[in-house]
């Protein structure tokens, strides 16, 4: 059983950053209500890889902003909290994009060695 497993599911894929022509190596952004979280599948720093702890507030909003090179940053509690190496792509209606990126939570399902 991996952490969160109620959270990290298909249905709460909201979007990614990263090359979509490797989706193995992206990070799979999820939302459901006021909780959201990541899945970091390739990271320089190997205690960034994995689920991210889920969160929950209600001003979370990830978008791509000019001060972080037109990149995502994550903003919750009033203030940008993570900013991204890459643009926030959403997945819309996509299922077949959204099928590749939900084989992140089967790949990842500790959460990240950081949190531990």
């Amino acid at each position: 059983m991996g952490y969160r497993d109620d959270f990290y599911k298909s249905e709460n894929i909201i979007g990614y950053t990263g090359n979509v022509a490797n989706l193995n190596i992206v990070t799979v952004y999820f939302k459901s209500g006021n909780s959201f979280g990541r899945i970091t599948q390739e990271h320089s720093n190997v205690d960034n890889i994995g689920r991210n702890k889920v969160r929950e507030y209600a001003d979370y909003a990830i978008y791509n902003h000019s001060s972080n090179g037109n990149n995502a940053v994550e903003f919750y509690d009033g203030k940008v909290q993570h900013n991204s190496r890459n643009p926030f792509i959403p997945v819309g209606n996509d299922q077949i994009l959204r099928a590749g990126l939900a084989q992140s939570i089967v790949d990842f399902q500790a959460i990240k060695p950081k949190y531990q």
